[in-house]
């Protein structure tokens, strides 16, 4: 954990020093003397706000609901590097739903925040139905999209005892008070000094939006990282990922994502791909999403199956190497794909005895898959003999061509219709194989 507070801290260094460095007049028309221009520097230096052609910037236009929404999308890592395939996801799962508002150049960055549960798809009609999108977002609304920017919707809802100060707080709406009232205990929006109002229903506008942008990400600032697990400690809530030390721990609350679905920590398994996303507030630094991208099969193996059990909250199965006839164990992951006969089925419906191909995960099992118990290899020859008790052989069907058997002690070899031994064997012989559970069983030369 020491290790990515020091890459948070270097980040955060980073993004301050190209503040510094780009302080001189970014845009024509946000001078020093321009209330904003910290905070329109600094979104514009981490990439999430940009301005005109002209050199401007137009900090008293308007912002859209779009616009706002694909905004504070970026600031929680829709166009970051290490997010790419996330938004991806993102977008196919959700193409259908949004081909119909017309979101142009947004769409991405608003599937982007239906993936991470930002807003759902009940949203999107009130926000994007028709000319919705394009309209200007009143204040109470930005609200409620900072706080749940910030997933902070629960802290913000459970908070009963609320005291609103403003003068105009009967015109807030009562679904967003609790709202209103979190960003402005955060210091995120606050009203105006003269009044004492917060105009809920007035217009955000760019420089606005700057400021909630930039209060936003430093009261509770993300972090992205493409990681690869080197072990799962499910138990403890623990991961341990490539070049780390320290294993690193997430919580109850961090949602875990594969294919587009959420889904338990049991799916996380050593050799996945994943994008980490930290989360650092008053509290610290914590993961809250973890994306799973790919699983990486580490090792393939060939096996009898002979029963499963349940051990300390785990699935295992029980298995039998054919070649050495070893008893095994593996923890099977409760969402392996078991394909037998082509059909797919739970670890119930397999039978003992069934040979089976396994896929695993370090030491976890995430695919089974039948293999035809026997199999005869005709009309080959043999190419070339290993003293050590193993051939190759050639064949005309690419299948075959090239492979290399290993004989078993158990393995019998006929020559000549008579019994032989391993010596009698020469390159050039014709040759049938016979296997049972994939070793060689019967070797029939000419």
């Amino acid at each position: 954990m020491k290790k990515i507070i020091s890459m948070l801290l270097a980040s955060a260094i980073t993004a301050s020093s190209m503040v510094s460095v780009m302080a001189a007049d970014r845009f024509s028309d946000v001078t020093d003397e321009h209330w904003a221009k910290e905070y329109v520097e600094d979104m514009a230096a981490r990439g999430i706000i940009s301005g005109f052609e002209d050199g401007t910037y137009k900090p008293e236009q308007d912002v859209s609901r779009r616009d706002a929404f694909a905004l504070f999308a970026r600031l929680i890592g829709s166009t970051n590097e290490s997010n790419k395939d996330v938004l991806e996801i993102a977008k196919e799962k959700y193409k259908d739903i949004l081909k119909d508002y017309e979101l142009t150049y947004a769409e991405g960055d608003i599937a982007f925040l239906l993936y991470r549960g930002v807003i759902d798809e009940e949203d999107l009609d009130k926000y994007f139905k028709d000319t919705k999108k394009t309209e200007a977002m009143p204040r109470y609304e930005a609200a409620i999209l900072i706080t749940k920017a910030m997933l902070a919707e629960d802290a913000a809802t459970n908070e009963v005892l609320i005291d609103l100060a403003y003068d105009d707080v009967a015109e807030i709406p009562s679904e967003a008070k609790q709202y209103v009232y979190y960003v402005s205990q955060k210091g995120i929006m606050q009203g105006d000094d003269t009044t004492n109002k917060f105009m809920p229903n007035g217009k955000v506008q760019r420089g606005q939006i700057a400021v909630m942008l930039s209060k936003t990400a430093n009261s509770a600032n993300y972090y992205f990282e493409v990681a690869k697990l080197e072990k799962v400690d499910a138990d403890s809530d623990n991961i341990k990922i490539a070049d780390y030390e320290d294993e690193i721990g997430y919580s109850k609350e961090t949602v875990i994502f594969k294919d587009g679905k959420i889904v338990e920590d049991a799916e996380l398994l050593p050799g996945q791909k994943v994008v980490l996303t930290y989360a650092e507030d008053d509290g610290g630094v914590k993961v809250v999403y973890i994306d799973i991208l790919a699983t990486e099969i580490t090792e393939v193996i060939n096996v009898i199956y002979k029963g499963y059990a349940s051990k300390e909250g785990k699935l295992q199965i029980s298995v039998e190497d054919p070649l050495t006839l070893e008893s095994l164990q593996f923890e099977c992951s409760p969402n392996a794909i078991i394909t037998i006969g082509g059909e797919v089925l739970n670890i119930a419906k397999v039978k003992a005895g069934e040979y089976l191909e396994l896929a695993l995960a370090g030491d976890v099992v995430i695919e089974m898959t039948s293999l035809a118990k026997t199999e005869t290899i005709k009309d080959a020859t043999l190419a070339a003999i290993d003293p050590k008790g193993s051939i190759t052989i050639s064949h005309n069907d690419e299948k075959y061509n090239g492979i290399k058997v290993t004989l078993a002690p158990k393995s019998r070899i006929e020559k000549d219709s008579k019994i032989a031994e391993f010596s009698d064997l020469y390159r050039g012989d014709k040759l049938t194989l016979k296997f049972e559970y994939g070793v060689l069983s019967v070797l029939t030369a000419q």
